[in-house]
């Protein structure tokens, strides 16, 4: 999976049709990438993960290159913020929250 910090990244506004962490799962996948897209939330992880690239778009789409620019994946980045939510590192589980995290953290 395409990874990277992503912090100058724009977010897909919406997940895509085949998104794999739709709710549905039909790849049977989403466990599996859940677990990735919260890899860096484990101390001293061996493979930190960040939020996926969309394989929707850039040069490396789940169908080579898709013409379009790099975002980052939509249903990874709602994973995380329901989780950051859920602990309570962030106010609610919105991008508004997230981006003011990260002012408040220095990320």
């Amino acid at each position: 999976m395409n990874t990277q910090n992503g912090s100058h990244l724009k977010v897909q506004k919406a997940m895509c049709k085949t998104c794999p962490f739709q709710p549905d799962d039909v790849l049977g996948v989403r466990d599996t990438l859940m677990h990735r897209a919260l890899g860096d939330l484990i101390p001293n992880n061996p493979e930190p993960t960040c939020t996926p690239i969309c394989h929707s778009t850039g040069k490396t789409g789940f169908k080579g290159d898709t013409g379009k620019a790099e975002k980052l994946c939509r249903g990874a980045r709602n994973v995380q913020l329901a989780f950051f939510a859920g602990i309570g590192f962030i106010d609610e589980a919105t991008d508004e929250a997230w981006d003011r995290k990260r002012r408040e953290t220095g990320c």
